[in-house]
């Protein structure tokens, strides 16, 4: 229950007065935000400049206090004589995972904990590393992503290095898509070399299945010209959802599709081509409705789902040509109008290839 470190002050207009431990609780993120004290935490410090740099050791009143420092949610602030509240500060990045799930090793893996959620976003905890590459002109960036369901969290730490300016923003993409980004995490100035955590409250079935795609990407883009882009490719163990219709993120057509237009089963109009490539044959959520439609409107479904397991709104979608009979019979072999069988479930398919990288 010790925590014990140094510190070391050059350039400060005066003397240093205090150094606090600051805790932005789960709900907030370090990088914006000014936060309470963290109880109990407290540091001495001389006053004399030239004592620096100093060795120090507190030792923490609770786990709580442990946990706050150990999930990259808490900041050092350090006070002078002309600036009482605060000159310096210094965020406390520990890439979380570190201290708080003793087998995770941050080397690329991805490993998944706890127990599986019963509602909200239904994915498992994990935490994972995962590699960058400069999109244009030099740099890295090592980004380390971590779920907390009980919290309905996604936090993203790490560092970047090489860059040839500041950051001046941070956001998720799926390049498969025509929109510029899902999760944005920042457009306030991070200093390169600077570690990092970004906190997002409130994440959507969409968002994390696009996040648990294998195709999303974090993008740190620069003052100047260039960037880094991590690639957010997950392992066999990562962890899925538990949803029987969840958002597609399968691959997109290479051809126009023949789809049914048409407003009821009985009713089916003559097929039609898509008008885009990326347009998917989709029944709608009422289980009436069937036409081409872009993907980012689509949900795959296992076998034995109804209209009422779609979000309102919703989609079934299928990547080949006729998407014609009930929701209940697209993903369980039945056959369209045009005499085609679905072979085992199209959707069913779909859905077993996605969750066969999730699930543990």
């Amino acid at each position: 229950m010790t925590l014990s470190g140094d510190i070391s002050c050059t350039g400060l207009s005066s003397n240093v007065t205090g150094v606090h431990f600051h805790d932005c609780t789960k709900d907030y993120s370090i990088m914006n935000s000014d936060c309470n004290l963290l109880a109990g935490v407290s540091i001495s410090v001389p006053t004399d400049p030239s004592m620096f740099p100093y060795l120090y050791s507190v030792i923490l009143p609770d786990l709580l206090a442990m946990d706050s420092i150990c999930n990259d949610q808490t900041y050092v602030n350090i006070h002078t004589k002309n600036y009482a509240g605060g000159e310096v500060r210094a965020n406390v990045v520990s890439m979380r995972s570190v201290c708080n799930i003793p087998t995770y090793k941050a080397d690329g893996s991805i490993t998944s904990y706890g127990t599986d959620p019963t509602s909200g976003v239904l994915v498992q905890d994990f935490c994972g590393t995962f590699t960058s590459y400069a999109a244009s002109g030099p740099g890295v960036c090592i980004a380390q992503v971590c779920w907390d369901s009980a919290a309905d969290t996604l936090t993203v730490s790490g560092i970047c290095s090489d860059l040839p300016s500041d950051i001046s923003e941070i956001y998720a993409t799926y390049p498969d898509d025509y929109s510029s980004s899902f999760i944005y995490f920042t457009s306030t100035d991070l200093p390169m070399g600077c570690p990092f955590t970004y906190r997002e409250i409130s994440i959507d079935e969409e968002q994390m299945a696009y996040l648990l795609s294998k195709k999303s990407q974090l993008n740190f883009d620069l003052f100047s010209t260039g960037g880094v882009q991590v690639n957010v490719t997950s392992s066999s163990a990562f962890p899925a959802s538990k949803a029987k219709c969840v958002p597609f993120t399968g691959d997109l057509p290479t051809d126009l599709l023949k789809c049914y237009y048409s407003s009821s089963i009985t009713a089916k109009y003559s097929d039609s081509d898509c008008y885009f490539k990326t347009d998917l044959c989709s029944v709608d959520s009422t289980d009436t409705d069937r036409n081409c439609l872009t993907y980012s409107s689509c949900y795959t479904c296992v076998c034995d789902a109804v209209a009422a397991d779609l979000p309102a709104g919703g989609r079934a979608c299928c990547n080949t040509n006729n998407c014609n009979d009930d929701l209940d019979d697209i993903g369980c072999g039945g056959s369209t109008g045009a005499g085609f069988m679905i072979s085992g479930g199209l959707l069913a398919t779909l859905f077993v290839a996605l969750i066969s990288i999730w699930y543990n």
